[in-house]
């Protein structure tokens, strides 16, 4: 089982998941790396519980709300309005990005402890999706996330090494 910051990370940089995430975040106020959370549990772990999803939205909101979004804010306010000081907005960037791993190793220790729920799989990781997804105001069309889908059931499970 990989670390689930590396698991984002290489989810990430597969094919058409940036666009994806970035239309997922911007249009559908989408939180990413509580989706690769759900994801990484669904590749090694199956289908969360209703209990860890709770919690661990709950976790998840509370961080992003004070701590990544009012940097994601500050960063792209500054991209627009504040261009001379591009040398501080990469130190703001390097801190969201800093924030979203420390969120992810927190989310993975809340997970250590589980043993799982259902088979892990591609359709572990399609419930999970969907499940959080249907929390959202508005419910994002399949085409638009399948590429998270894709790339997460594309990460090599222990299994087939």
């Amino acid at each position: 089982m990989i670390s689930l910051s590396d698991f984002a990370i290489t989810v990430y940089r597969a094919s058409d998941v940036q666009s994806a995430c970035l239309q997922l975040q911007d249009d559908f106020n989408a939180d990413i790396p509580y989706l690769f959370f759900l994801c990484w549990y669904g590749v090694y772990k199956g289908q969360i519980s209703d209990e860890l999803a709770a919690v661990s939205e709950h976790h998840n909101q509370s961080i992003s709300r004070q701590v990544v979004q009012p940097l994601r804010q500050a960063r792209r306010w500054m991209k627009m309005h504040w261009s001379a000081q591009s040398p501080l907005r990469e130190k703001i960037k390097a801190a969201e990005l800093q924030a979203e791993l420390a969120l992810l190793e927190d989310l993975q220790q809340m997970a250590a402890p589980i043993a799982g729920n259902g088979h892990p799989g591609t359709e572990a990781i399609r419930a999970n999706i969907q499940r959080y997804l249907q929390s959202l105001p508005v419910l994002p069309d399949e085409h638009i996330w399948l590429p998270v889908l894709r790339g997460a059931a594309g990460v090599q499970h222990p299994a087939s090494d």
